[in-house]
């Protein structure tokens, strides 16, 4: 009764009259909601949600965005942009070109399937009628070429490590620029929340990098779906501030099992099919870290070192097959990095805590301050990979070629003062 006289007086609808009116579930209609993806939600006297015509239409918008496969967090965006006023409206604009442009481009690709399923219906109703029909294999070439004709400019990137941080912003980048991807990470529902369901150019994969045979997976799955793989960007990691009497064995082996064996398990899955191709290019995330090592940072920086050298020698040993490699060095970014993509441990009463606390205190201090911008870096990304003689070294961030400079200039200084001394072992 309520429900009816507000209805009536305020054009009101109830969460169930919402869900019947755009033909989805009542569960829909509430999880939008909670997202933040109806703007202006009101509660009557018995804390029940009630919508009127414009939140109405903001739920419709906010499902018609999210089945483009643009990503929940892109829709938020775009709702806070909106309450910004009309100062966002180019931004806004841009989205829904974009937006847009993908939904046409796989509009155009639904048509070249329903022209396969016609063949097929049109084949079998003949056949079915007791009429002769030739299945033609002209036909479907010319429709196969047709479909690999509008991708072949466009490379396909597999990206490890893409939930968050760089990879995330990579990610995003490469769709945007309308690149195949095949993403994984530990989680596909995370995949999928961030960037959409799978879909003609979008693949999210759950791998575990330090299962071999998972990763295998992966990459056939990858050339299933696209034919092929042209770019690997091993980009899983994470740090483990710890000392290096305090960090257990397990903690070490864990660190080294994503950053450098599962690396290793991407590469020699992923070069068959860059070898048969006679093309490839592979990026190996190192760091500043590679050269520069700190207090709590050991095993971190040991397995940075270790994708160093991996990434050198892979370059010399894969060259002649046409396959690139580019060890890529960020130094500070604006990620999780120094949020939640660290561990941290410290034994209770630890000798090492006057080293934790002024260690801590820098790393806390640089989050959210770094100067690195990821977007930057993901462009730059794909600038490098587009190149026909990419660098085999790719530092990311003023002060990465600054902290590299000064390391090889004292090493020079160094061995300069230790040329005597170390003559002595001559002959």
């Amino acid at each position: 009764m309520l429900y009816t006289a507000i209805k009536e007086a305020k054009s009101m609808y109830t969460v169930k009259e919402v869900a019947d009116i755009l033909g989805v579930s009542v569960h829909t209609v509430r999880y939008y909601d909670d997202q933040g993806l109806i703007p202006g939600t009101k509660r009557d006297s018995y804390n029940q949600r009630i919508f009127d015509d414009m939140e109405l239409e903001w739920l419709f918008v906010s499902i018609s965005l999210r089945d483009t496969g643009l990503p929940l967090k892109e829709i938020k965006r775009y709702i806070e942009l909106y309450q910004q006023g009309d100062s966002t409206l180019q931004q806004r604009f841009e989205i829904m070109s974009k937006q847009r442009e993908k939904t046409l481009e796989e509009i155009e690709n639904l048509k070249l399937r329903i022209k396969v399923l016609d063949r097929k219906v049109d084949h079998y109703s003949k056949l079915l009628a007791g009429k002769e029909d030739e299945w033609s294999h002209d036909y479907m070439q010319k429709l196969i070429w047709k479909g690999r004709k509008k991708m072949k400019n466009k490379k396909v990137w597999f990206v490890t490590g893409c939930s968050k941080g760089l990879g995330h912003a990579l990610v995003n980048e490469l769709l945007e620029q309308g690149y195949m991807v095949s993403a994984t990470s530990r989680s596909k529902q995370a995949l999928i929340e961030a960037f959409g369901n799978e879909s003609e150019q979008f693949l999210p994969l759950s791998v575990n990098l330090a299962d071999e045979e998972s990763v295998k997976t992966a990459l056939k799955k990858t050339v299933l779906k696209f034919g092929r793989v042209d770019v690997v960007v091993n980009n899983a990691g994470y740090t483990h501030l710890a000392t290096i009497e305090e960090m257990s064995d397990k903690a070490v082996r864990e660190l080294f099992d994503i950053n450098v064996f599962g690396l290793l398990n991407v590469i020699r899955a992923a070069l068959p099919i860059m070898r048969k191709q006679n093309s490839g290019h592979i990026f190996n995330v190192s760091s500043l870290g590679a050269y520069n090592v700190g207090p709590l940072s050991g095993p971190y920086c040991a397995t940075k070192h270790a994708v160093k050298a991996l990434s050198e020698t892979l370059a010399m040993e894969v060259k002649q097959f046409g396959i690139h490699v580019t060890d890529v060095k960020p130094g500070f970014m604006r990620t999780e990095f120094f949020g939640t993509s660290h561990k941290t441990d410290i034994a209770e009463q630890s000798p090492y805590q006057d080293l934790y606390n002024e260690n801590m205190d820098f790393y806390n201090g640089q989050n959210g301050t770094q100067a690195g911008n990821p977007k930057k870096a993901a462009e730059l990304y794909i600038k490098v990979a587009e190149m026909d003689n990419p660098p085999e070294s790719l530092p990311m961030g003023t002060d990465c070629c600054n902290g590299i400079r000064e390391i090889a200039l004292n090493t020079v200084q160094l061995m300069d003062e230790m040329q005597d001394t170390a003559s002595y072992t001559d002959f």
